[in-house]
């Protein structure tokens, strides 16, 4: 292939099209390279011409101006004689054709350029410059060569001839053999423009005028204006493609890849041995500017191909080629439609981008063919995207990868486990080892950002293993005391007498992460350990393990744990022994000093901060199981929210909710909790039950901290506020059941625990903000990944391989760790987990989906965190008005909890054996007495036993392990993320940040009322994919959960359209009718049976849905309820008979007058400091059953008092008289009291009298409140009560001690409160 010519200049651009590129030196576009200045030395020799004497006769000058276009003519003559030198084809082929005008016999050399010889008078004429003919033609015109012109005389020379001129360096050689050959046409290697011409057309000829054209001469009859192609008849068509081919300018050999002329000369002289240039009729076509079109058209894109006309194909060529290549069934099979064929265009096209199946499709068709070649299937070579395949899917399932390979193909497992790297094995316990291997990794990945922290605890086998750690030392692990080392010098049975060999029930383990999304974290060590641990004693685990990473310079800058009382006193321990703190304080002017946020951050070495973090998704289960838990009733001002409310929500099929999300739930279920504090429920929950604001401002104000964490979208200020805004609305909900008299934080608030959590995540992620600010500026904050989910999803792939793991199983597992987890994401489509309902954890810390990492890098400055403190301050203010509280007055109130924990209680460990004892208590003598066939058939059950377990463990040994690709995979992520950062994020220190004011949402519209559209939209921008994806899909929603995010930014900014509005008030109309048809179709459906059966048989017996264990478990509280009757009958024996009331000893409860909300109830007042008699209305019930650890489970109503646990009552205080109450018991604070009323406390149940009370509501500044109007029956059964107040407290102290000492306790009273479930 001939050399190209570098670009022209934009001066020779201008003048001609862009020549055919055939030189690499020419000068003509290199103007700066002309950094000499050349004389023409030899302007006139050879040539005989007026312009050549009188050039002759000048005298000699300085030469032409350097850098001008005469110097730079000069200079291209001067480097055309050098021998490397070549020209532009193009230029060249019109200078020699513009010659031969004027000459036809005229010659040329290739050794000097500008040299021609006239045919007329024999004379080597020299041209000026190159391709310059002026010369030429006044030689030509001269006197001289006009005589030869006239005499006719045509001279050719030798070299015409083939003769060549022998140079004197050179060699003597024979002279070449000139021979008449056949013209070659224009190649490929002629001119590359050639080739593309080939590649692109399927045309025979060109060079002719359009078809249409052709008809309108040939054809005159036609209309000539309208014509088109297919209004020609089809005789027409082919005369017009017959004259078509005969005004052709060339023509097109395929099978020997040449463009010829169709006036070619046929033969031309050339060299035995070399290949000849083209004829000149072939060469002219360079000429033609239809040639030049067409051969410098750019070929189309494949899939542009198909709208080639199709009077340009040739069919029958294809036909041919189809059938030749055995392809014809398949394009023709099912009329082209076949799975078959759509597939091989897919692949071809790119659609189909799994370079898995890809990799299966080749894999499958490789071993076909040496299936039939009868070859073996050694040294097959597969894609690596199959290989990574072959390789997860043997670790997970030998059995059915077997399955796999044998029909697909694939590695055996012998190949599988040479591929796989061999990297140092994770060593037990605390060692220097795996933090080396880890720095180096760090090191590896060129990182040297911020790293994370976590730990968690999860569930052990207890085995003890022994492991051969060297020649001469074996290792003892699976023990709580550690690892034991064995070495040859040491005393087996001594040692066997003092070790301490309880085995483990808890696995520790601590990860390091990169807190970018999908890098697999680090696993730092694992500790198997008991389960009584203190807090001190974990403590010196976690000094082990940070001395460690701080050895080799690895400063965690957070730790993660969950919310377990023991976890959160680590914590504490943990901030208290740095040796030095950093103080920060976020002013707010809204609610004054008392509401500045006091940070403290812990400094380790006195420069490397270190944050204590809870996880944010064990937060929100933990907000979600508050409302549950029949222990407390969760009081904000006037309102309550408990379990009922939540249950109705999810029984509701227009909901978002499903009821296994309340009932029975999986309290570990992430998707459940999501779903709770969703947009959606919020939406279904402010427009289906108004009348509940507790409840929705409680979901709105959790939901919104947690996704502070969770979100990917959202900016760092925004973050900021929610969680602000959350704790705000904490505080000044705590103050608030401390200032009420008869409220406490033990029933009344979430629990301390729960506290203690959301005001830790609170202030964590504000540290985060001043740490990334000051110690990591340009790395993005992710706050996702501050968690122990890489923990949670560390168990959860151990479980995957093996349910119940021992220690043993986890050493073997860990290096292949890594690869597990990121194929677990790597490979599955985890969008579709998202529609499950019930699965656990659900791990989302990997997902990176509309993540930007430049809005993540920027941190908000102070001036922005006291902007946004001011605006969550009235956001909280808002809220809390709506519930009747005062954020203002509470917050100035405001005490934080004492920071010391509880003490825990001190779980006694189990009595110590040594392995020895073991031994020697383990009794065998009892084989001695069996048969010799039962004796064998237990040996042989024990074999089974020990083959089963060591087949699970063998497993583990065939999973992959990381290796060197996926090491660097990860490395050119680390380094692709720090060029976007570092291209798209500048630090100026000079520049003062103008902050554009924060403006509160209204979220209340008048006194109480909430604005559903603004709330649920907040909410709708904060949430994660994830939590959109997982909730029920109904059609009674709000449009704006539709709405895609540019839709929604218009909505926030400029309100709703008419359109919007319109379709708002139609959903509020529609929604009304559809409630009460579904509530009317539940009556019938539940209702419908018995009337059938009442109709039938004049009777009805009743029916029951409840499972088995439904049954005995009622049967029990039955049982139990019936006990609890007798003993407090026994108790309040001096109050049998008329003396209160006839149905005392029940107190007025029975299937006939069952007690349900909404009811009133005379109880004695549980609070410690009124002893009262107390008129309640009853808000909900529960019932605990007889279990030590059962829980408080509720109940939609009784009929017998021993079935309650508690029961929940708005306080009524008397009015005026006797017979008229309110429930406005708390005028300091203007709200009402809600009481926890024991079962031991219920005295009488007014629900008999329900049709004779009457109740209405008042509203006072804004609150609304109750009066109760006592029938006269009623007024004086509680005027009876409360004149024997004192006995009946006596023989309430009889009762309690009774009850205690059935169950030995020595607690004043029953209350057995339910667990926090922080998990």
């Amino acid at each position: 292939m001939p050399p190209t010519e570098p670009q022209s200049s934009p001066l020779s651009q201008q003048s001609s099209p862009s020549p055919t590129p055939l030189s690499n030196t020419s000068v003509l576009g290199k103007r700066k390279a002309a950094s000499h200045t050349y004389v023409d030395a030899d302007d006139g020799d050879l040539s005989d011409s007026a312009e050549g004497r009188n050039l002759a006769r000048r005298k000699p000058s300085a030469g032409p101006r350097k850098g001008s276009s005469w110097a730079l003519q000069k200079e291209l003559k001067s480097r055309s004689k050098e021998p490397e030198f070549e020209a532009h084809s193009l230029r060249l082929r019109t200078f020699r054709s513009k010659i031969l005008g004027i000459d036809a016999f005229a010659e040329f050399t290739e050794d000097d350029l500008c040299a021609v010889r006239c045919s007329s008078c024999s004379r080597w004429i020299q041209m000026r410059i190159l391709y310059d003919i002026l010369r030429f033609s006044e030689h030509r015109s001269t006197s001289m060569c006009q005589r030869h012109q006239d005499k006719g005389m045509v001279t050719k020379s030798l070299f015409a001839l083939g003769f060549t001129r022998q140079k004197k360096s050179e060699v003597s050689l024979p002279a070449p053999c000139m021979v008449s050959v056949p013209c070659p046409g224009l190649t490929r290697e002629s001119s590359p423009l050639v080739g593309q011409y080939l590649s692109r057309s399927a045309a025979s000829t060109g060079g002719a005028p359009s078809r249409i054209s052709i008809a309108r001469t040939l054809l005159p009859e036609v209309n000539a204006k309208s014509l088109r192609w297919v209004d020609l008849t089809g005789s027409q068509q082919t005369m017009v493609i017959r004259q078509e081919a005969m005004l052709a300018a060339w023509r097109v050999a395929r099978n020997i890849e040449a463009v010829y002329s169709t006036k070619c000369l046929g033969t031309v002289y050339g060299a035995v041995g070399e290949e000849p240039r083209p004829c000149e009729r072939c060469e002219s076509l360079y000429e033609l500017h239809t040639f030049q079109n067409a051969i410098r058209r750019p070929i189309p894109s494949e899939e542009n191909m198909r709208f080639v006309p199709k009077a340009y194909r040739l069919p029958q060529l294809g036909d041919i080629y189809l059938r030749f290549c055995g392809v014809r069934d398949l394009m023709e099979t099912e009329n082209g439609k076949s799975p078959w064929l759509k597939f091989a265009k897919g692949v071809v096209s790119g659609e189909y981008d799994s370079q898995i199946v890809l990799g299966m499709v080749e894999a499958f068709v490789a071993k076909n063919d040496r299936a039939q070649a009868g070859k073996s299937l050694r040294n097959l070579q597969y894609t690596p995207a199959f290989s990574d395949f072959c390789d997860i899917l043997s670790a997970l399932s030998p059995v059915a990868y077997a399955t796999f390979r044998e029909h697909f193909g694939g590695r055996t497992p012998d190949s599988i486990r040479k591929l796989r790297m061999k990297r140092p094995r994770f060593q037990p316990g605390f060692s220097a080892s795996n933090v080396a291997t880890i720095a180096t990794t760090l090191a590896q990945y060129n990182y040297c950002g911020p790293v994370t922290l976590s730990w968690d605890d999860t569930d052990l086998e207890p085995a003890i293993s022994i492991f051969q750690e060297s020649k001469d030392i074996s290792i003892i692990v699976g023990g709580s005391a550690g690892v034991v080392r064995v070495g040859p010098a040491d005393d087996l049975d001594r040692l066997f007498e003092r070790a301490q060999f309880n085995p483990a029930t808890k696995l520790r383990i601590w990860l390091l992460n990169i807190p970018l999304p999908k890098i697999p974290p680090f696993m730092i060590a694992a500790v198997a350990r008991g389960s009584s641990d203190t807090a001190n004693d974990l403590k010196a685990m976690h000094d082990q393990v940070v001395s460690l990473l701080h050895s080799h310079h690895i400063f965690p800058i957070s730790g993660a744990c969950d919310g377990t009382e023991t976890e959160r006193s680590l914590q504490g321990i943990i901030a208290r022994a740095a040796p030095s703190t950093q103080s920060y304080s976020i002013p707010n002017s809204y609610f004054g000093s008392s509401a500045a946020i006091a940070l403290t951050i812990p400094l380790i070495e006195s420069h490397h901060p270190f944050i204590s973090i809870q996880d944010s998704k064990h937060a929100l289960k933990t907000a979600r199981n508050q409302i549950l838990t029949g222990a407390r009733l969760l009081t904000i001002g006037n309102e309550t929210l408990y379990y009922e409310q939540l249950r109705e929500a999810a029984a509701n099929s227009s909901g978002p909710l499903f009821v296994r999300d309340v009932e029975r739930l999986d309290r570990q279920d992430d998707r459940a909790a999501a779903r709770a504090f969703s947009a959606a429920m919020l939406d279904f929950h402010l427009r289906t039950y108004p009348h509940q604001r507790a409840l929705s401002v409680y979901l709105f104000v959790l939901g919104e901290l947690v996704d502070a964490w969770q979100n990917r979208r959202i900016g760092h200020l925004a973050r900021a506020k929610m969680v602000m805004r959350a704790r705000f609305f904490l505080m000044a909900w705590r103050s608030h059941i401390v200032a009420h008299p008869e409220h406490s934080v033990n029933i009344h608030f979430i629990s301390r625990e729960s506290f203690d959590i959301f005001i830790t995540l609170c202030d964590s992620l504000l540290s985060l903000f001043i740490v990334y600010r000051k110690y990591h500026p340009g790395f993005p904050l992710l706050p996702w990944l501050h968690s122990t989910e890489s923990c949670e999803h560390a168990f959860g792939v151990l479980r995957k391989v093996k349910p119940d793991f021992t220690y043993a199983d986890m050493l073997a597992i860990e290096p292949k760790m890594a690869v597990l987890m990121s194929g677990a994401f790597k490979d599955l489509t985890e969008s579709e987990k998202a529609n499950r309902t019930a699965a656990g954890y659900y791990h989302t810390y990997y997902k990176a989906h509309g993540l930007d990492l430049k809005v993540l890098v920027c941190m908000p400055t102070d001036l922005e965190l006291a902007a946004a403190s001011n605006t969550a301050a009235q956001e909280a203010s808002q809220l809390l008005s709506s519930l009747g509280v005062s954020a203002a007055k509470m917050i100035a109130k405001y005490q934080p909890p004492s920071s010391a924990t509880q003490p825990t209680p001190i779980v006694l460990p189990p009595n110590q054996t040594t392995l020895a004892s073991l031994l020697r208590f383990h009794d065998n003598t009892w084989r001695e007495s069996c048969t010799r066939a039962v004796q064998e058939e237990i040996q042989a059950c024990e074999f089974a036993i020990a083959a089963e377990k060591a087949t699970r463990s063998q497993a583990i040994h065939d999973l992959p392990e990381m290796d060197e690709a996926q090491v660097n995979g990860i490395e050119a992520f680390l380094g692709a993320v720090s060029n976007e950062i570092a291209a798209s994020f500048t630090v100026n220190t000079n520049t003062v940040t103008v902050i554009d004011s924060l403006v509160p949402l209204h979220l209340v519209q008048g006194a109480k009322t909430l604005e559903v559209q603004i709330l649920v939209t907040e909410r709708l921008r904060h949430q994660t994919d994830e939590t959109s994806k997982a909730v029920r899909k109904t059609a009674n929603q709000s449009i704006a959960l539709d709405m895609n995010s540019r839709t929604l930014q218009r909505f926030i900014e400029r309100g709703p359209t008419l359109r919007e509005e319109l379709a708002t008030r139609l959903k509020a109309l529609s929604e009304a009718p559809a409630a009460q048809s579904a509530r009317s179709k539940a009556s019938i459906s539940a209702t419908s049976g018995v009337n059938r059966q009442v109709r039938t048989s004049g009777a009805f017996a009743g029916h029951s849905i409840t499972t088995t264990q439904d049954q005995n478990k009622a049967t029990v509280r039955n049982s139990a309820a019936i006990a609890f009757l007798e003993e407090r009958d026994r108790s309040f024996v001096r109050f049998r008979g008329p003396r209160l009331h006839e149905n005392f000893h029940i107190a007025n409860i029975s299937q006939f007058v069952p007690l349900a909300p909404g009811n009133l109830v005379i109880a004695l007042s549980p609070v410690a400091t009124c002893r009262e008699v107390i008129l309640g209305e009853v808000i909900t019930m529960y019932s605990k059953g007889p279990g030590k650890n059962s829980k408080h489970e509720w109940i939609k109503s009784m009929d017998k008092l021993g079935v309650a646990s508690y029961i929940y009552v708005r306080k009524l205080s008397a009015m005026a008289g006797d017979s008229v109450f309110t429930s406005l018991t708390c005028p300091t604070l203007s709200s009402p009291t809600y009481l926890q009323i024991p079962r031991t406390h219920l005295l009488f149940s007014l629900a008999s009298f329900s049709q004779s009370i009457s109740i209405q509501s008042i509203s006072v500044n804004g609150n609304d409140f109750n009066l109760v109007n006592l029938c006269s029956i009623s007024a004086g059964l509680f005027n009876v009560f409360n004149s024997n107040c004192d006995e009946l407290y006596e023989a309430l102290k009889v009762l309690l001690r009774s009850l205690n000492g059935q169950r030995r306790q020595g607690s004043s009273g029953e209350k057995d409160e339910d667990e926090d479930e922080a998990d």
